[in-house]
């Protein structure tokens, strides 16, 4: 369930925009425990990789097919929701075009791409 939400956020992102989660305590003043464990695997996933979402906003390339992009101050963040069974991971557009925003903002050889934990 972590996951779904994680993942949601990552694309809201993506798109420019933020996520509001409708959570609250029940009648009784307590949360549920399904709710308890989806705040609680979010905050666990953002201590980590807060950065590629905290500040960050869309980027310019076109919807990649593995997941989702971000793009903080001086890095791009690859949300990576699907590994293709190779491996191997395809990120279209980034070195294609010259002379675009991203050929100012991110420059050969200071691509840094960092492996998260993968979620279960």
């Amino acid at each position: 369930m972590k996951r779904f939400f994680i993942q949601l956020l990552a694309k809201a992102v993506s798109r420019g925009g933020n996520l509001l989660l409708n959570i609250g305590p029940k009648g009784d003043g307590i949360f549920d425990s399904r709710e308890e464990a989806i705040l609680a695997g979010i905050t666990s996933w953002t201590k980590k990789n807060g950065e590629s979402i905290y500040h960050a906003s869309k980027t310019m390339l076109s919807l990649q097919s593995w997941g989702v992009t971000t793009l903080g101050k001086d890095k791009l963040y690859l949300h990576v929701f699907n590994w293709l069974s190779n491996g191997r991971l395809y990120l279209g557009e980034l070195l294609n075009k010259t002379g675009d925003h991203y050929s100012q903002k991110i420059h050969p050889g200071h691509l840094v791409i960092r492996q998260y934990k993968r979620l279960n």
